[in-house]
């Protein structure tokens, strides 16, 4: 304070000026202040980090900003409408000191709303060689390209084969990736991930299986047939028995060292696809020999009743039991007497049968023929002779001799 009289004259010495201070206290108001978060783009890296800078209003003449401030974005995850908050801001005076607490600073959220795009990851899957086991499955592990600092595989991925056949020029797909931050969220939805197909073919081998022939007994038939049953080896998991196999003689001739073989398998899968092309199908022919008896056949003598001709030929043909389908009688049997004598209890019996088969080849040997005698008796008759007188002349002799 300074005081003046009329004249102008500064008189302030004649005063002694006591300086009291208000009774009520003074208020000095902080400065409001705008910090505002500007839009940004970025791709996921698994942090709410912005580049960009926030707007500051104007300060109080002579401060400046100390700490620039900071934005970040509202989450790591990625998508078009983050909104953006600033924070950090800190001022100094031109002496250097803090000026902060004289403001109240406003942080205000982006005015556009900020974007997090995904992060692009490659799965790739690889070749891979297997034996045909009925599923696409492949145990190799696909490869997978780096992922953002701090992000970890939570789920490996998967590889599979195009097609569970066997073949050589298979085709393998990835799936399955999933992701997880240090702390165990799953942030698989800020991944693009491409799936690469394996640039090498894949390979499943056929699955080898093993047919054996047993042995087996029948009697003659004509036919190679057996009812025997081969064994079938194992098959993959799911798979079963379609046309089961069928197995034959070397031969259809009687003996005891007949070699069976197995052919006719085929397979399927529990969906009922034909999957015989997927085995390797090995045929082994019986450990054991194998047996054909021969057919029993009965040829049976027949009654006759002849006139005495001195020889003991008949002319009734036997009967010859039933052949195996096929064969037929090539030589018919003949049947005689047991003698040339007239008589009414004569036996009758059977011989000489020969059989053929369909292509004409003798197959007699093939069967045990049995003949049997004629069940009922056999008669030769008497023969008729007639005598005749002739006439004739002689001298009395005394008898009747001619």
């Amino acid at each position: 304070l300074t005081i003046k009289n009329g004249s102008n004259a500064d008189v302030t010495n004649n005063y002694t000026i006591s300086y009291l201070a208000s009774p009520a206290s003074g208020i000095i108001n902080k400065m409001s202040l705008t910090v505002t978060a500007v839009t940004d783009n970025k791709v996921y890296n698994g942090n709410t980090v912005s580049t960009a800078s926030p707007t500051i209003g104007p300060l109080a003449s002579g401060d400046v900003v100390n700490a620039a401030p900071v934005q970040v974005f509202d989450t790591p995850e990625i998508g078009t409408t983050h909104i953006l908050t600033a924070s950090g801001l800190t001022i100094k005076n031109s002496s250097n000191v803090d000026v902060t607490g004289n403001y109240t600073i406003n942080y205000i959220a982006s005015p556009a709303t900020g974007v997090i795009s995904k992060y692009i990851v490659t799965v790739t899957a690889i070749t891979d060689t297997k034996t045909y086991n009925g599923n696409l499955i492949s145990t190799v592990t696909p490869t997978v390209s780096a992922l953002n600092a701090g992000d970890a595989i939570n789920a490996a991925p998967t590889q599979v084969f195009d097609n569970p056949n066997s073949g050589t020029t298979h085709i393998l797909t990835a799936s399955g990736l999933t992701i997880k931050n240090s702390s165990n969220v799953d942030v698989t939805g800020n991944y693009t991930i491409n799936y690469v197909a394996s640039p090498a073919t894949g390979i499943i081998n056929k699955f080898a299986v093993t047919v054996t022939a047993v042995t087996d007994t029948k009697t003659y038939n004509g036919t190679t047939v057996s009812a025997g049953l081969p064994t079938v080896g194992s098959l993959v998991a799911g798979d079963a028995i379609n046309a089961a196999p069928t197995q034959v003689f070397d031969n259809a001739d009687a003996g005891t060292t007949h070699v069976l073989t197995a052919s006719g398998l085929t397979i399927k899968n529990g969906s009922n696809v034909d999957v015989t092309n997927n085995y390797s199908i090995s045929y082994l022919t019986s450990p054991a020999t194998g047996i054909i008896n021969k057919l029993g056949v009965t040829v049976t003598a027949v009654t006759d009743t002849k006139t005495y001709n001195g020889n003991t030929a008949s002319t009734a043909s036997p009967i010859v039991g039933t052949l195996a389908a096929g064969d037929v009688v090539n030589l018919s049997p003949i049947q005689v007497f047991d003698n040339a004598n007239v008589g009414t209890t004569h036996i009758l019996t059977a011989s000489g049968l020969t059989i053929k088969n369909g292509s004409n080849a003798d197959v007699t040997n093939n069967y045990t023929i049995s003949y049997l005698a004629s069940p009922a008796s056999g008669i030769i008759n008497k023969m008729s002779l007639t005598v005749i007188a002739v006439n004739d002349t002689k001298v009395y002799d005394g008898n009747s001799i001619s």
